[in-house]
């Protein structure tokens, strides 16, 4: 009896990459969608407007200094209750509740189940690494991440900050494929694209929240998308494969 062929794949990375490695908040993680959310229920809940100041600006106030999610979390809550009274409960506590809010109301990013499904199903080694503290590892399980991600590097518990080369080669090294063979995806131009750039892989830059600066050289990305439905429909198109 013959054996049929295997259908070819109908998924193919760009560039002669074969594997794919994501930044976790806001590229597979909805972040600033689930922060805002959080911090007009906080506000709503804790500040009741005046003549002073409006609950407008106190919105606005919060989302600028989180700067997104690069303030750490006791240092933006120290700060305000410094700056309003009001706020009676201990940083530690406003601290736990934030956490509890987001594991509540986890949120994966645009197209981002269907593009992961579609490259575990054709095999294509998957992983994550991202910045922050052990937290990043219950907030991917939580998004069901870990069932397709290989590994899951996370700055704190690696000893090295992205765009530190030594925690895009750790998980190059345990994807067991060379950095110019890996494509990395990712939103913050300087963390992600640079810090992937500079060890070899290929680079996808995520366009959300965060403008390129103009110190970086644009050179540097060779994709650009604005959703994961982007970089979905991209590798499912036969033809796509670059040099």
């Amino acid at each position: 009896m013959q054996i049929p062929d295997r259908q070819p794949s109908v998924i193919t990375l760009p560039y002669k990459t074969k594997a794919v490695l994501f930044d976790l908040d806001d590229t597979l993680f909805d972040r600033t969608k689930v922060f805002q959310s959080w911090a007009t229920s906080f506000v709503q809940t804790y500040f009741v407007p005046g003549n002073d100041v409006s609950q407008e600006e106190i919105l606005n106030f919060i989302i600028t200094f989180d700067d997104h999610g690069y303030t750490a979390r006791g240092k933006l809550f120290s700060q305000l209750r410094q700056i309003f009274p009001s706020l009676q409960e201990a940083t530690d506590v406003l601290v736990e509740r934030y956490y509890q809010h987001q594991l509540a109301r986890l949120e994966l990013t645009e197209g981002a189940s269907m593009l992961l499904q579609a490259l575990q199903t054709e095999g294509i080694p998957i992983g994550i690494v991202t910045n922050g503290r052990a937290w990043q590892i219950r907030k991917a399980k939580g998004l069901g991440l870990d069932q397709f991600a290989s590994c899951i590097f996370v700055s704190e518990m690696v000893g090295a900050k992205k765009p530190a080369a030594s925690i895009f080669l750790a998980a190059a090294s345990r994807l067991q494929i060379p950095p110019e063979e890996i494509l990395f995806v990712g939103d913050h131009p300087y963390n992600d694209i640079w810090g992937a750039h500079s060890v070899g892989m290929r680079t996808g830059w995520l366009k959300r929240t965060l403008d390129w600066p103009e110190t970086l050289s644009s050179d540097i990305v060779d994709l650009t998308i604005t959703t994961l439905t982007e970089l979905h429909a991209l590798i499912s198109t036969p033809g796509i494969s670059r040099s």
